[in-house]
């Protein structure tokens, strides 16, 4: 694993060693949040239906953030360049239906990310 994976590894074992039961529940979504739905993903490369649901929603949410989000090495892009590039990775990168769901619910808060 490389820093980045060992990052998430460990922040999924400190939640599975919480105190607090849902945090416990819910550490499988901070492993797989980074698998693709095409299995080029990781820590386990899983794909399709193997990624949680509960992964999928937060991949395709923490993307489009990421997206639209100045970083230190990017400014942000805007909300219309990362609908497309949410449609490009529509059943590669990201669980398609997922996808669909979001840019719908994007649509109707008319595409305003806040």
């Amino acid at each position: 694993m490389g820093n980045h994976q060992d990052a998430y590894y460990i922040r999924a074992k400190m939640m599975r060693n919480h105190e607090v039961e849902r945090l416990q529940e819910a550490a499988f979504i901070v492993e797989e949040h980074h698998e693709r739905y095409d299995g080029k993903g990781y820590p386990y490369g899983l794909m399709g239906s193997e990624i949680s649901l509960e992964a999928s929603i937060v991949s395709v949410v923490d993307a489009f953030d990421a997206m639209t989000t100045n970083r230190v090495y990017r400014g942000a892009m805007t909300i219309e360049e990362a609908i497309q590039e949410m449609k490009n990775g529509k059943g590669t990168q990201f669980n398609p239906l997922v996808v669909d769901e979001f840019l719908r619910m994007l649509e109707e808060k008319n595409n305003k990310w806040d």
